[in-house]
């Protein structure tokens, strides 16, 4: 039971390390799924539900992201991504949101699928914004306390001050002067208070 009781206090293991993919190897997983997708939207396009699933034509996407998530974790990929990674991966995602745009834009419906240019195309921006901007949020959230310094600037590591608004107004504060023992606090509902009373001629209870 005692050393039962130490494992379970002891420290978590430390997340495995390994050697991320490349930038040959995450272009060309983006490529091949962008051609899986837009092949499976000539017989599945969107707009069309099969066996009850909201969004089939996302199918593809779906599985391959999935089993690549079990497949870098198990091998510590989202560890060995460098922050440039991240950076570029948010830039992608980016511009392929602004492409994407542009392409609903200008067809409309023939993006949806049957084999057209524009499916492709949409197929080609939606494979590159999911990859970016899971590469940038990996990298982003990968150290605990990461995000929370965009908002919380720390003095040193492990020790975060208040978040900036917060010290900003309380340095906002008008000093308060030493009150005497038993004197009420003066302030400015007191005196309003104080001459109504002597206007109405009335007492304070």
């Amino acid at each position: 039971m005692a050393v039962g009781d130490r494992r379970a206090s002891g420290p978590a293991p430390a997340p495995v390390t390994g050697r991320a993919p490349g930038a040959a190897a995450i272009v060309g997983f983006t490529i091949g799924l962008a051609l899986v997708t837009y092949l499976w939207r000539v017989v599945v396009p969107m707009g069309v539900s099969i066996l009850g699933l909201p969004t089939p034509a996302y199918l593809p996407q779906y599985a391959a992201l999935f089993n690549v998530g079990l497949i870098a974790t198990r091998r510590g990929w989202p560890e060995g991504l460098s922050r440039t990674a991240g950076r570029a991966g948010f830039a992608t995602a980016a511009v392929a949101t602004v492409a994407l745009l542009l392409v609903l834009v200008s067809a409309g419906e023939a993006i949806l699928g049957h084999g057209t240019l524009p499916s492709l195309i949409a197929a080609t921006c939606e494979s590159a914004l999911a990859v970016g901007i899971i590469l940038g949020l990996l990298v982003l959230f990968r150290e605990p306390g990461r995000a929370r310094t965009w908002y919380a600037p720390c003095r040193a590591p492990g020790r975060c001050s208040r978040p900036w608004f917060s010290s900003r107004v309380s340095g906002l504060r008008a000093p308060r002067r030493p009150m005497p023992d038993g004197a009420a606090p003066d302030n400015g509902l007191t005196r309003s208070g104080d001459a109504w009373h002597r206007s109405t001629g009335r007492r304070r209870l």
